[in-house]
This record gives C-alpha cells, sequence and structure tokens, in this order.
C-alpha cells in the first residue's frame, strides 16, 4: 500500500464529472493542456471531462470519435493539505486515489507527496525527473490486447506506462487492419503520414519515458517495431522485450528478455 500526503490543495473544476463504461462512444479533441496524454470528451448525455488518451480507441472513418476500453470517471477529489490517501495507480501525471472513507478519485501528482518514503513526488516531464520509472510500450496492433493487460499491471505496481493509441488510419474494432482512407493515399502522402505517425505516436513517448518494454508473442516484431526498436536504440534508452525476437540483427538491441512480472521486480528495486 502506498501512502501519499496532500501538499497543495485540490478542488475540482468539474462538479459533474464524466463517466463512461467499456465500449461506449465518445467525442474527444486535443486541446492545450499542462498534462500531456489527455483528451477532452463528451459523452453520449453531453458531460465533458479529461480522458487518458491510452483508455480510448479511435474509430475509423468518423474523425473526433472513440470507443472507450474500460471503465472510467473523471471525478477529482476535493482534497486539503495534509491529508492522508492512499494511491491506487498514475496515469499520465494524475494519481487515482482513495481516501480513508473510501472515496475515490483523481489528484494531480504535483499535489501530493509520497509519506512511504518521505519524498517529493515530482511534476513530471515539465519539471524534476520522476523518481518512479516510466515505461513506453511497443508491439504490433495485432497484440493490442495484450499490451492493454501488461499497461494494467504495469500501473497497479506503480510504474508509469505510456502505450500506444491506434491512429485514424487504423479499424477501431481491429486496429491491426488499416481503413480504405489509407488505401486511396498515394505513395508520397503515405510516406509522409508515416513519419507523422512515428513522430506522434511513438517517438513522443520514448523521449518521455525511461524504458522501452517490445510486447512480442511468440517473439514477433514487425516492420513499424523494428523502426521503433531502432529509434529507442538510437536514443540510448533500454529496450526489453517479453520474448526473444525472431530476427537476430534486431534481438543484438536488444537489452535483455523479461516477463513482465520480472521486469516490475526489477523496476522496482531500482526506485
Amino acid at each position: 500500500m502506498r501512502i501519499v500526503r496532500v501538499i497543495k490543495k485540490h478542488t475540482s473544476e468539474f462538479p459533474v464529472p464524466l463517466i463512461m463504461t467499456k465500449d461506449d462512444i465518445v467525442e474527444g479533441e486535443k486541446r492545450e493542456t499542462e498534462w500531456e496524454g489527455w483528451l477532452w470528451c463528451k459523452n453520449e448525455v453531453g458531460v465533458s471531462g479529461w480522458v487518458p488518451e491510452s483508455y480510448l480507441k479511435s474509430l475509423p472513418n468518423e474523425k473526433g470519435k472513440y470507443v472507450s476500453l474500460q471503465d472510467y470517471d473523471a471525478f477529482e477529489l476535493h482534497a486539503d493539505v495534509g491529508q492522508e490517501l492512499i494511491v491506487l495507480y498514475e496515469v499520465s501525471c494524475w494519481a487515482r486515489v482513495r481516501t480513508p472513507d473510501d472515496e475515490e478519485g483523481w489528484i494531480p501528482l504535483e499535489n501530493i507527496e509520497d509519506v512511504t518514503k518521505s519524498v517529493f513526488i515530482p511534476y513530471c516531464e515539465k519539471e524534476k525527473t520522476r523518481k518512479a520509472m516510466t515505461v513506453c510500450l511497443s508491439g504490433s496492433f495485432k497484440f493490442i490486447e495484450k499490451m492493454i493487460e501488461i499497461e494494467s499491471f504495469l500501473v497497479k505496481n506503480d510504474i508509469q506506462c505510456l502505450s500506444p493509441v491506434p491512429h485514424s488510419y487504423r479499424k477501431g474494432s481491429t486496429p491491426s487492419e488499416f481503413t480504405e482512407d489509407w488505401s486511396s493515399l498515394s505513395e508520397a502522402q503515405r510516406l509522409g503520414e508515416s513519419e507523422r505517425i512515428q513522430k506522434e505516436y511513438f517517438h513522443q513517448k520514448v523521449d518521455r519515458a525511461n524504458i522501452v518494454y517490445v510486447v512480442n508473442p511468440e517473439g514477433y516484431v514487425g516492420a513499424s517495431v523494428t523502426l521503433e526498436i531502432g529509434y529507442t536504440y538510437a536514443m540510448k534508452k533500454p529496450i526489453f522485450a517479453m520474448e526473444p525476437i525472431k530476427e537476430y540483427t534486431v534481438m543484438g538491441l536488444v537489452n535483455r528478455v523479461l516477463s513482465p512480472e520480472k521486469l516490475v521486480q526489477e523496476l522496482l528495486e531500482k526506485e
């Protein structure tokens, strides 16, 4: 159990929180915010709020529409200085916490300090480097369910996780496939879009992460994941894989092969 203390009062600006369940359809858009990794969304009853990008998957041919990958509520906790809370998990610079009275809600990491270790939880990538490790997941979208499972396992163990988000050219229900919009692009347009997608959907996450973990059941990595591994290697960041990669030239860039359980064990020991 991880206990934190409130060092800066937090009051929600949204008295009516957005609530969604798995497979709900919401409208979403990027808005300027000091915290990366969040989309401003509106549910079917017209309630709006912030939602982690990793909790959503874009719908093909429906710009601005997303499907929820899990149950979620945007309830922000009203917390006073000195109040002690239990951290359940962290997502994109916010913590999901619980009070001694079993009330749950969200609070920014910058508003709390860790009581159990007597250190401040820093202000994520905008200020000091976080003490907790941040892992960026890489893997083929045919393994999207496995990546969601590993992401959940990591955050439950207090490890920040940056997971892949299907882009608008991928089919919402089957992100390993592309939409007709992709087929209609010229070769030059595809090259341009591929470069943009790599930067927007992966490079920025690698830049913010401490390590990259490759999710590769049966050793499979496709062309995109191979590029992601190469970028990570060029950035001189550690690369771990769930299983040995079949292509030995790519495997040579990997530091170690670790199961998700072993990965968590090693990361927690380094903190």
